[in-house]
This record gives structure tokens, C-alpha cells and sequence, in this order.
């Protein structure tokens, strides 16, 4: 009989602090030390995830960083410091990354629009 696999529950809650929805993140998949850029499916509770289209489905991005108990007892506070500056830099740099992905299409629609409105007054 196997062991069960341990795992991170992560829960997902709105601005007002309603449950919208749980990660479940296998702990094996996780590299220690190393920062993980991941989006997952949200579960929320609800048996209507197995019938929802994969675009339908609710995801949340996330990064991770796993630290095992050992090294974690082993760092000084600086090293300490030191990483946790730089999962925030990677995190700044993924939003940075994101938003500029995003406009860059919110000015594809724009024009294409501009363009598609201009074809039809000539």
C-alpha cells in the first residue's frame, strides 16, 4: 500500500475574504531551493471542474520556493535576506512580464479595431 504524497494546500480568497477556490501542489514536484513559476487549476469545490473546458476552468498563478527544514536551519539571516530579495525580484520581473504582455495585446485589439473601423468609413 502506498504512502500518501505529501502536499501545500493553497487557498485562494477574494478582496473580501470569501473562499473562491483551493491549489493543491505536490510537494515532490517542487525543487528545493529553486523558485517555480506555475499556473494551476483551481478547485472549487464544486463537481461542475470535471465538466468546464480547460479555458473555463479558474487558474492562480504561483511561485513557489521550497526550503528544506534543514537548509532553512542552516542559513544565516543574511542568506536568509538575501533570498527571500531575490524571490521578490523574480516575482516583480513575472508581473513586469505580464503587464507588458498584456497591453502589448490591449494595443493589437486597439488598432486592429481602429483599423477595421477605418476600412468600413472609406
Amino acid at each position: 500500500m502506498g504512502g500518501v504524497e505529501p502536499v501545500i494546500h493553497v487557498h485562494a480568497r477574494d478582496s473580501m475574504g470569501n473562499s473562491v477556490g483551493i491549489v493543491v501542489v505536490p510537494i515532490s514536484e517542487l525543487v528545493p531551493l529553486e523558485v517555480w513559476d506555475v499556473w494551476y487549476a483551481m478547485d472549487d469545490g464544486s463537481d461542475e471542474m470535471d465538466e468546464k473546458p480547460p479555458e473555463e476552468t479558474p487558474k492562480m498563478h504561483l511561485l513557489l520556493q521550497s526550503v528544506p527544514l534543514e537548509a532553512a536551519t542552516q542559513e544565516t539571516k543574511q542568506s536568509r535576506d538575501v533570498r527571500a530579495q531575490d524571490f521578490l525580484l523574480r516575482a516583480l520581473q513575472q508581473l513586469n512580464a505580464a503587464l507588458e504582455a498584456k497591453a502589448r495585446l490591449s494595443y493589437v485589439i486597439t488598432f486592429a479595431q481602429e483599423s477595421a473601423s477605418q476600412a468600413c468609413t472609406a
